[in-house]
């Protein structure tokens, strides 16, 4: 998931912006896999 998703490497490298991140990312990943399945850079 990583290599697919860069962005999230460099959001991850910032303390602050780390939590806030860690919350969307687990609904994008849901939401990623029904909803935008073909569109995962998107975020």
């Amino acid at each position: 998931m990583g290599d697919k998703n860069p962005k999230k490497k460099m959001k991850q490298a910032k303390p602050a912006p780390k939590p806030e991140v860690a919350a969307p990312i687990s609904s994008v990943k849901g939401g990623a896999k029904t909803k935008e399945a073909g569109k995962p850079e998107r975020k």
